[in-house]
């Protein structure tokens, strides 16, 4: 390694050249695809050889359907800037912006071999000489490629190793959980282990059958270049709340296919109508006491546990955009629901709840578990002055319902916070509406992804998703007048009764987040990161989704 090192031989652009080269030989961009990938890169490119970030804005309007907006401008932006990070990657210094002219082929090619979920196992090297990378940190990596250099007082050193020591182990191909290891050390953060990563990985002169340079052993070497190439610390990084709604507008807008045929496309509405959806998802991931900033604990958490599918979307465009191929995921790949209204244009007691954004924030985390171009309106009901809202026997049978045959069932409950008057949102999702009221049913399939068990969620003001417990009643009637869905006192609790002053006022009781007490008595599960609350609405709409072929 030392004569590596005096022969430059392991420069940040020697390392890269043999990542070149390593992508070039193997499937990280798959063989079939690299001629479309040249093919398209070619068409698109300017006459230096670069894909500036017109040309994606261009290929956002043409492959998506989506019309030109200033929303879409932003949303290109943000996603041009996180290729130009990864496109350097793990050599990318500190980023406040980009000012780079475009992208070499090179460089796409790599960008989308680390932003496409699984592609960087044919690059990197996992074995008992170095450790094997799991799913949070790719989620690691749409972070560092969204966020910029951002100082805040939150970090706590001992959570911090805490969270790397938790994902490193957290797998999803159990055959390699001898081989995990922590990537936060008195030598350096997650930055620093992806740096070491990619070094063994791509060392100079590997003989087959001859022990390769042990991954420990470039530790000295990543130290110079991280000081050489200013690596940031991960603790230096934030996303504005912002910053991250331009994106994420383009995330959801994606979520569904765009009409065909062609002739249709004019009816794809501007992004700018994602708006109220996307904020709502951001204050899910925007780390209390920031002031709207985004790091990475809250991140990792959000996209893990609350909007687990939310970049499907980009992943299934980039893919089919540049490789011509599905990236065979759910979100993203679905046929647009067709029944549902774009928005909301008046707040009149007819207007549904369930619109095409709303709908596409709800397949962030149910798009394996619900089929949304076959909902259809099965109940709904309005509360006003002269018309109170259902009792709650009858709001029950209501949700058991469903036709015969049809199991899956969205209850939408829509209102005002009381204090706020702000909109709000919660729901219910359940996948066996007879079974579930008087017993959570147990959902997973093995080997399928996206099984969703019965769970309460939130939409707006901001997002949530509090999961059911297998074998707790999923909710319990009290008189006439009471329904309750969970525990009062215990985890997440949603009761709707006539309040004080008319009816058609419901409580939403504290989602609490005492673990002691949760694991006794809890139906549905508090989100710790977002602590102790509660929520007070007045009722005005509730809607009961069902799906039908």
């Amino acid at each position: 390694i030392d004569g590596w090192v005096m022969q430059g031989r392991l420069s940040s652009e020697s390392l890269l050249q043999r990542l070149d080269e390593s992508i070039a030989t193997s499937n990280a961009i798959p063989f079939d695809a690299k001629p479309t990938l040249q093919r398209v890169f070619e068409s698109v490119s300017n006459s230096e050889g670069l894909l500036p970030e017109s040309a994606l804005l261009s290929l956002l309007q043409t492959k998506a359907a989506l019309p030109p907006s200033p929303e879409l401008v932003e949303a290109s932006k943000v996603l041009f800037e996180a290729l130009v990070y990864l496109s350097s990657f793990p050599m990318t210094g500190p980023k406040v912006g980009s000012h780079v002219e475009g992208l070499t082929l090179a460089e796409l090619s790599r960008a989308l071999v680390w932003i496409l979920p699984r592609n960087y196992q044919y690059v990197i090297e996992e074995g008992n000489f170095s450790r094997v990378r799991t799913p949070a940190d790719h989620r690691r990596l749409i972070f560092q490629s969204l966020a910029l250099s951002h100082e805040h007082a939150l970090y706590d050193a001992s959570l911090a190793r805490k969270l790397a020591l938790r994902n490193a182990f957290d797998i999803d191909r159990e055959y390699l959980a001898d081989l995990c290891l922590t990537n936060h050390d008195d030598d350096g953060d997650e930055i620093y282990h992806d740096l070491l990563d990619v070094l063994y990985s791509t060392q100079p002169d590997v003989i087959p059958g001859i022990s390769p340079a042990h991954r420990d052993a470039f530790r000295p070497a990543a130290k110079t270049i991280s000081a050489e190439k200013h690596i940031p610390l991960l603790r230096t990084l934030g996303i504005p709340a912002e910053r991250f709604v331009s994106l994420v507008r383009l995330l959801l807008a994606t979520q569904f296919k765009p009409p065909i045929p062609a002739e249709q496309q004019q009816q794809q509405a501007d992004i700018a109508i994602y708006t109220p959806a996307a904020r709502s998802i951001a204050a899910a991931f925007t780390t209390p006491g920031t002031h709207d900033l985004i790091t990475h604990p809250q991140f990792d958490h959000a996209l893990a546990h609350l909007a687990p599918y939310l970049f499907d979307s980009l992943y299934q465009f980039l893919s089919t955009t540049f490789l011509g191929q599905t990236y065979f995921l759910v979100a993203g790949n679905l046929d647009r629901p067709s029944q549902l209204p774009l928005s909301t244009p008046t707040p009149s007691p007819s207007a549904s709840t369930l619109t095409l954004p709303r709908a596409s924030q709800l397949t962030t985390f149910l798009a394996g578990a619900a089929y949304f171009p076959w909902f259809y309106l099965h109940a709904h009901f309005s509360a006003t002055p002269t018309t109170p809202p259902p009792t709650a026997a009858s709001l029950a049978r209501a949700i058991q319902s469903a036709p015969p045959g049809i199991q899956t069932a969205v209850v939408l409950l829509s209102g005002r916070d009381t204090s706020t008057l702000q909109t709000v949102i919660f729901g219910l999702f359940t996948p066996h509406p007879t079974a579930d009221m008087t017993s959570i049913q147990h959902t997973h399939v093995p080997d399928h992804v996206g099984t969703e068990g019965c769970a309460l969620f939130q939409l707006a003001p901001t997002h949530g998703v509090f999961r059911g417990r297998v074998g707790k009643p999923g909710w319990r009637v009290l008189g006439e007048e009471t329904i309750v869905f969970g525990e009062v006192g215990a985890g997440v609790c949603l009761r709707l009764r006539p309040g004080p002053e008319r009816e058609g006022r419901i409580w939403f009781d504290e989602a609490k987040a005492d673990r002691e007490r949760e694991r006794d008595g809890w139906t549905y599960e508090a989100d710790v990161q977002r602590g102790d609350w509660l929520a007070e609405f007045e009722l005005e709409r509730i809607e009961i989704w069902s799906e039908r072929e």
